[in-house]
């Protein structure tokens, strides 16, 4: 129990109790923040629970109602509560530029239907000095006519029944408390809201979705839709505590040992435009991932404005981005009860020159050679036999042309060897 807040509803176990020393830390991220519309850490003396840091978040002149804000702060429970407790302190400067219809300030997202961190309930500053706050439930399909008359609306405001303003430079406690209705048609759901100590909105007969409160955020937004900011302004806020009765996350159990994903990609860093695949590493016990990519400059709300909003099974998701654009993201591992881990987050940049097409996985292959022609076989030349020669003309018998008588003596022989040779011719 929180004696800073002491509407806090008895029992309740703390949740996050962030002072504003520093814009990420403490399980706290910054998830909606440009170079014009920054988050800062300044010293503040006049603080009121927690001096001297407090988180100022800086709406530039020219911003247009209903794109954004000062700032994203955010903090992700890890679990999911039917019921919840959020108190802050929060003041406007003296020159505060208020739009007319009203500045998101604070929200409970929510978890429907499996889907996490949804837009349904948000604190509004309205008024203009002084201001006042008012709540607001956006839902299309619950019918709480008995409350407003008219049937299922869009937006269920909530303004304060018993007055309690502040004005501007001035800082105002805010205690806020939802418990969701036990059917949609219950009638028992239930919306409180503290201004300085003062019950302001005491709801206690509203339906509700079945939702269940995942995280909170300072995710503010100027409007309302039109009208356009003619002077720079600033939003202060100290401290931040959360907490809920309900002791046990819906699903029942412990909130589950999730650890943030690692190793975003692309992350912090200047990309070519086009398909761009986000990507992260597994979380151990995750059955799926919660995953969201925001164009930086877009409205965060409503979800047809993201260009994710998803919580699917694997480690990746292709989008395509627009060129010379900021995105920032972030992803949730979810366990199978459906309760969320802490969350990371980037923020991806897009030059204005395209992603190269890539190259193709399975090229057609160069069609085969053709095979060979075999030439037609060619005859053989026919085998041309000479004719035999003519033979020989006969020759004439031969003629004894001489006869000669030779006698040869053989030394150391006694007798001559006589011999006659003829001679032939013709």
């Amino acid at each position: 129990m929180s004696t800073a807040f002491p509407n806090e509803p008895t029992g309740s176990n703390l949740i996050n109790d962030q002072p504003h020393n520093a814009i990420v830390g403490n399980g706290w991220t910054d998830v909606y923040d440009t170079a014009g519309w920054q988050t800062t850490i300044v010293s503040d003396a006049t603080a009121p629970l927690s001096p001297t840091n407090v988180l100022r978040q800086r709406f530039p002149q020219g911003l247009v109602g209903g794109n954004g804000g000062g700032g994203g702060n955010f903090y992700s429970f890890g679990a999911s509560y039917d019921q919840c407790f959020l108190g802050f302190w929060i003041k406007t400067d003296a020159n505060w530029e208020q739009h007319p219809v009203l500045t998101k300030i604070a929200w409970m997202h929510t978890t429907l239907a499996g889907t996490p961190h949804m837009n349904q309930l948000f604190l509004g500053l309205a008024g203009n000095n002084p201001y006042y706050i008012n709540a607001n439930y956006q839902q299309t399909n619950i019918d709480n006519s008995h409350m407003f008359g008219g049937g299922p609306v869009g937006t269920i405001r909530m303004d304060p029944t018993v007055n309690s303003t502040f004005a501007a430079g001035q800082w105002a406690k805010i205690e806020w408390y939802f418990k969701q209705s036990t059917t949609n048609t219950s009638r028992n759901g239930i919306c409180k809201v503290w201004v300085n100590n003062v019950l302001t909105i005491n709801v206690t007969n509203m339906n509700t979705d079945r939702i269940t409160v995942d995280s909170v955020s300072h995710i503010t937004v100027w409007g309302g839709t039109g009208s356009v900011k003619s002077r720079e302004s600033y939003l202060y806020f100290d401290h931040s505590y959360i907490s809920s009765a309900q002791g046990v996350p819906s699903g029942g159990g412990d909130p589950p040992p999730l650890v943030a994903p690692t190793n975003l990609s692309p992350g912090n860093v200047t990309i070519p435009y086009g398909s761009t695949t986000f990507s992260w590493n597994a979380v151990p016990g995750a059955s799926s991932y919660a995953v969201r990519i925001h164009k930086v400059g877009n409205p965060y709300e409503p979800t047809s404005e993201l260009l994710a909003y998803v919580t699917q099974s694997g480690t990746s998701i292709t989008k395509t981005t627009e060129p010379s654009a900021q995105y920032d993201w972030w992803v949730h591992a979810v366990d199978g009860a459906g309760a969320l881990g802490p969350s990371s987050g980037a923020l991806l940049t897009t030059s204005a020159s395209p992603v190269p097409p890539p190259p193709d996985p399975d090229p057609t292959p160069d069609p085969p050679p053709d095979p060979p022609v075999t030439p037609d076989p060619i005859d053989p030349p026919p085998v041309i036999t000479p004719p035999p020669p003519d033979p020989p003309a006969e020759l004439p018998e031969p003629a004894v042309l001489g006869t000669v008588t030779i006698t040869r003596v053989v030394k150391d022989r006694q007798n001559p060897v006589i011999k006659e040779y003829r001679f032939y011719g013709r």
